[in-house]
């Protein structure tokens, strides 16, 4: 026979109410659990009456939890309950556990109490999933958003499906909605806009409506957001408070800004939104980025000094300057919310990963990058910087609509202190056969047009073909040019990272040698050209 334990309330709430039970959460016996093979029969409504906190071992055995490795199916509605505490203090539990233990919950979740606090507790492989047809409530008739705490141990899934619609205000009308949610070291997958809590709320003047939408990744470190089905666009807040993964399988733009909203009973509230990453307990925090897709951010920015953003896979773009502007946006971002303005973000790009910046100008802390990893700007964008470890390409785009002459020059970037160099320059060459020099690169952080001729190449690439090897080396390294004709004029320049001169020579066969008796170990840029066209190599010598 199914055993299943329950508080004395929720077994009078059986008898009584034939198709509710009320589960009171601080009762020793305020715990139904379906174990492996018992089948949950979604015959009854479930309220919930008192508080626990979340993130608390006494969660995995209070509330409603699933352990049975079955395929389970709510359409029944979960409540907060008014008995002992007018509805203000309550926490709904819901539980799943195990190897193919799956609740799909299509039913109507309504917890706005002034201080509620539901919890899922999502754990060994458990999954959750949000139908399309579901309802969730946690904004309360003061528009306060409320939120849903998830608790996962590294296994666990919470899925929205496609759907759903997780803002349910009409602009501010109605509150009514999912307002925020938080996670704690589990997986969320988001498959449309619309899954994303917004919170519209009311403005001043009252006409007006702005968004008070939280998406929180806190507590324990591993939480990974998979971005799949749709380019998806989040205009609330996501909040990095614990390090965590984001897997853009398809495009995330996050374009939240700040905002000040009026609570109906007065005064203002500030909705931070944009991307905050946060140091908590004094410990800086990082955001992963993985997934063929791309991370844009168009919206406001606030990062905790010692924040990081490293770019595995796929490409992430800045259409605003990562700057954390106190004064401007009222960033509030350090756990004891002070106010914090300075380059914070430390950019780093693995072996497959792009960092693409659109904006005028760009200030971050630091700027990490290694073979195969590419960074993309432009010659109208500046990149500021204390350090930068280099490595992997730099492209550098240029408008169509920019007119180029002999001697122009410009800024890419002021780095203080830079290590390294590039393994590859491109530079947009709109087939006018441009010749770039970039020796200052990496002392003044310029680049210039050394000349300009409207001849386009034969081949249109504006690109020598060549090999050098071995690289790094010893003692000497050999240049192989495939030489189309006797007539092909191409010289060789060798500059340290300071941008001085240390050799130049022409290149008058097809195979040369340099040897390597009169350089220091260290890096080198190579710049090889010829009248239309030219390359740039790093070399190391190794001794």
């Amino acid at each position: 026979m199914k055993k299943i334990l329950c508080s004395i309330a929720a077994i009078l709430s059986c008898v009584f109410l034939h198709a509710q039970i009320t589960i009171n959460v601080t009762n020793i016996n305020g715990y139904l659990n379906y174990g492996p093979g018992q089948i949950f029969p979604d015959t009854t409504d479930f309220k919930f009456d008192n508080r626990l906190n979340n993130y608390d071992t006494i969660l995995l055995h209070r509330g409603l939890h699933f352990r049975n490795r079955l395929f389970n199916t709510m359409n029944h509605s979960i409540t907060d309950v008014n008995i002992s505490d007018n509805n203000s203090n309550d926490s709904p539990v819901i539980g799943i556990h195990g190897n193919g233990t799956v609740l799909r919950f299509n039913g109507i979740f309504d917890c706005d109490g002034g201080n509620t606090k539901p919890s899922m507790v999502i754990q060994d492989t458990g999954k959750l999933i949000i139908g399309s047809n579901a309802t969730i409530d946690v904004i309360n008739t003061a528009y306060f958003a409320r939120q849903i705490w998830t608790w996962g141990d590294g296994t666990g899934t919470v899925e929205f499906e496609e759907g759903f619609i997780a803002d349910l205000t009409s602009f501010a009308t109605i509150p009514k909605g999912l307002g925020s949610c938080r996670f704690s070291n589990c997986t969320v997958i988001t498959n449309h806009s619309q899954n994303i809590p917004l919170g519209y709320r009311p403005y001043q003047p009252t006409s007006s409506y702005d968004v008070n939408a939280h998406w929180v990744f806190e507590n324990e470190a591993g939480s990974v957001w998979e971005v799949n089905t749709n380019n998806q666009n989040y205009i609330g807040g996501l909040w990095i408070d614990a390090n965590m993964t984001v897997e853009t399988n398809k495009t995330l733009t996050l374009s939240g800004v700040r905002a000040e909203t009026n609570y109906i009973e007065g005064g203002y509230y500030i909705n931070w939104g944009g991307i905050m990453i946060r140091r908590i307990n004094g410990l800086p925090n990082q955001l992963t980025k993985t997934g063929a897709d791309t991370l844009i951010i168009t919206g406001d920015c606030g990062f905790d000094t010692g924040s990081v953003i490293c770019v595995n896979e796929g490409m992430l773009a800045f259409d605003v300057d990562p700057f954390t502007d106190s004064t401007n946006k009222g960033y509030r971002i350090d756990y004891k919310n002070i106010n914090v303005s300075s380059p914070n973000l430390i950019l780093c790009s693995g072996s497959g990963g792009t960092i693409l910046f659109r904006t005028p100008l760009a200030r971050i802390d630091s700027l990490r990058l290694v073979t195969g990893s590419v960074l993309q700007t432009g010659i109208q964008q500046k990149i500021t910087a204390r350090s930068a470890s280099l490595g992997g390409t730099l492209s550098v785009e240029v408008p169509a609509s920019q007119t180029l002459q002999q001697g122009d020059t410009f800024d890419l970037f002021d780095i203080t202190s830079v290590y390294g160099i590039f393994d590859s320059i491109n530079i947009a060459n709109r087939g006018n056969s441009i010749v770039w020099n970039t020796a200052h690169l990496y002392s003044q952080g310029k680049i210039f047009i050394e000349s300009v001729n409207r001849r386009s190449d034969a081949n249109g690439t504006g690109v020598i073909n060549i090999s050098i090897s071995p690289n790094p080396f010893t003692n000497y390294f050999t240049i192989q040019i495939p030489r189309k004709n006797r007539n092909d004029d191409y010289r060789l320049s060798l500059h340290a990272l300071s941008g001085q001169e240390i050799l130049t020579l022409p290149l008058n066969q097809s195979e040369t040698i340099i040897q390597a008796a009169m350089f220091k170990p260290g890096p080198y840029l190579l710049i090889i050209k010829n009248q239309n066209k030219i390359n740039y190599h790093s070399i190391i010598v190794k001794k």
